[in-house]
């Protein structure tokens, strides 16, 4: 398997399992504390990684806290995306506006050079998502939320994927970031359910505990994808798991799936046909 099919496939194992915590998160009774959850379950596996992993270069100390702020961010946008709408709404906006945006920028900073199919590809993605979002009754809060998210998921995955090429290891910067990533949410749940923290945790904990682990397993395969492929094309690979989410939402959400969505999901398929041949 050469490097860009091995990227692709890292990419859409990514997409099944982000689409994986982002519905658990979602089916918490409180978002919040199963997100908090979630990042404490990545700190932990992540420490192991850390202990043997090359140490952080003073630069890419610098790229791994610029990290973690914006994903700070962005997990707190998501949270209130998810208290506003259904599921199968706010995702599919949320994950629409990155697939194109990031490939395009990532040509203009980082260099890459995707293919015609590649660029076709990001472009049937994109077009599936904004399928799945239109339509859709949500509140004028919810879109700013689940738009902002995805905005800043196009600003995060460059940070990321610069960040993971800074050295010839990757290990360094995945194992690093899971770990701060992690913890960055613990103040501002602590806070923000302080006299409710236990009665919370123990409601949801089995929720964020899995949440967790599988964030690790496809964050980190995400980073490792962006090492040997455009990152446009992981970024409209990962955005595929819009297409496990809808599955998601009808089997444990129980959310109706229409026509519309179903044919979002047939666009988004078709690029990834494209994508997967011309990386």
């Amino acid at each position: 398997m050469g490097d860009g099919a091995l990227g692709a496939a890292l990419a859409l194992f990514a997409a099944l399992t982000t689409a994986g915590a982002h519905g658990l998160i979602k089916w918490g009774r409180d978002k919040l504390a199963t997100r908090f959850l979630l990042g404490l379950t990545q700190s932990a596996l992540a420490l192991p990684l850390v202990l043997i992993a090359p140490s952080p270069s003073p630069t890419m100390w610098l790229w791994l806290g610029a990290s973690a702020g914006i994903h700070l961010i962005y997990q707190l946008m998501l949270v209130r995306a998810y208290e506003l709408a259904d599921f199968s709404v706010a995702y599919p906006v949320a994950r629409g506006v990155a697939p194109a945006a990031t490939a395009v920028l990532g040509i203009a900073i980082l260099a890459d050079h995707p293919s015609v199919a590649v660029l076709g590809g990001v472009g049937l993605v994109t077009g599936g998502l904004l399928t799945l979002s239109l339509g859709r009754r949500i509140s004028r809060t919810g879109l700013a939320a689940a738009a902002i998210a995805g905005l800043l998921t196009t600003v995060y995955t460059l940070v990321d994927a610069y960040g993971v090429r800074l050295e010839a290891d990757p290990t360094t910067f995945i194992a690093w970031f899971l770990l701060i990533d992690g913890l960055m949410l613990t103040p501002i749940f602590l806070a923000a359910r302080r006299g409710r923290i236990t009665a919370l945790l123990m409601h949801d904990w089995w929720k964020g505990l899995l949440a967790g682990a599988i964030t690790v397993a496809g964050f980190g395969g995400a980073l490792w994808a962006m090492t040997l492929t455009s990152v446009g094309a992981v970024s409209a690979l990962r955005e595929t798991g819009v297409i496990f989410a809808l599955l998601f939402a009808a089997v444990f959400l129980k959310e109706r799936i229409d026509r519309r969505r179903l044919a979002g999901a047939g666009l988004m398929l078709a690029g990834i046909v494209l994508i997967v041949s011309g990386a």
